[in-house]
């Protein structure tokens, strides 16, 4: 079983993941900004989702995840659409996949489904 890690303190979008993530068959570990290094630690993610409205420097948190877990890890990043130079510092920090809220949100069954 594949396993996500998703970074977010937003505890209604914690359990819309969460959902998603059970009816496709992966496991979903939630973490804070805080707590996610010990997180990576204790799991081998295939991919590590990070809520961008829940993190300060997107660059350091990607850094950090790089240093952590495997190099086949894939990193994906989502905030408000509106929010743009957040959603640009993601992709320029090297994340796997970008994209707003609504978007991770309608897409992630899909992405966890291949991970499965």
């Amino acid at each position: 079983m594949a396993t996500v890690v998703l970074v977010s303190n937003d505890l209604l979008l914690q359990s819309q993941v969460s959902s998603k993530a059970i009816a496709s068959g992966v496991e979903l570990f939630v973490a804070s900004p805080a707590t996610f290094d010990a997180v990576l630690q204790a799991t081998c993610p295939a991919a590590i989702a990070v809520d961008l409205a829940s993190v300060g420097d997107i660059a350091e948190v990607v850094a950090r995840i790089r240093a952590a877990a495997s190099d086949e890890c894939q990193v994906w990043a989502f905030g408000p659409h509106v929010q743009v130079s957040r959603l640009s510092a993601a992709r320029e920090a090297g994340c796997d996949w970008v994209t707003s809220r609504g978007d991770f949100l309608q897409k992630a069954p899909a992405r966890f489904a291949k991970l499965a």
